[in-house]
């Protein structure tokens, strides 16, 4: 996945939990410098990043139960809406792009719900269908959970 600016804003659950791993990895690797040697006994952490700890652990682990959505599916998704916008004056947003990944709309009613005035943007309804079959196709329905 390409990175265009840091300040975006913008990211997609994969890149949230991408960031998360390897804070969490970051975080049991690390060995602090005492006296100038590796401390090699870990200190008791504080209530707070006990707390932050577990918060982090929780939200990862409600990532990947969710999204089986890969980086190499979301930039694929981004080619080719960026081939099928290319001729359109006004390109699909980042804001709708991202819903775009994060919804996985399958009917026809949620890419107008999410695509604001899509049929002139895409060019009639032959783009619109044309964007719900690549959204159908990098991001296939998920499976029902049981309730």
């Amino acid at each position: 996945m390409r990175i265009e600016d840091n300040d975006i804003g913008v990211v997609t659950d994969v890149e949230v939990s991408q960031l998360m791993d390897n804070c969490l990895r970051s975080a049991e690797n690390a060995k602090e410098l005492v006296n100038g040697e590796r401390r090699t006994k870990p200190r008791a952490p504080q209530p707070g990043i006990r707390a932050l700890h577990l918060l982090q652990e929780q939200t990862l682990t409600c990532f990947r139960r969710q999204s089986d959505k890969t980086e190499e599916d979301i930039s694929a998704f981004l080619d080719e809406v960026e081939q099928l916008t290319a001729n359109s004056t006004d390109p699909l947003t980042s804001d709708e792009k991202l819903q775009l990944i994060h919804n996985r709309p399958y009917a026809l009613v949620h890419i107008f719900l999410i695509v604001n005035d899509c049929e002139r943007r895409l060019g009639g309804m032959p783009g619109c269908r044309a964007l719900q079959s690549v959204c159908r196709k990098h991001f296939p329905k998920r499976p029902a959970t049981p309730s």
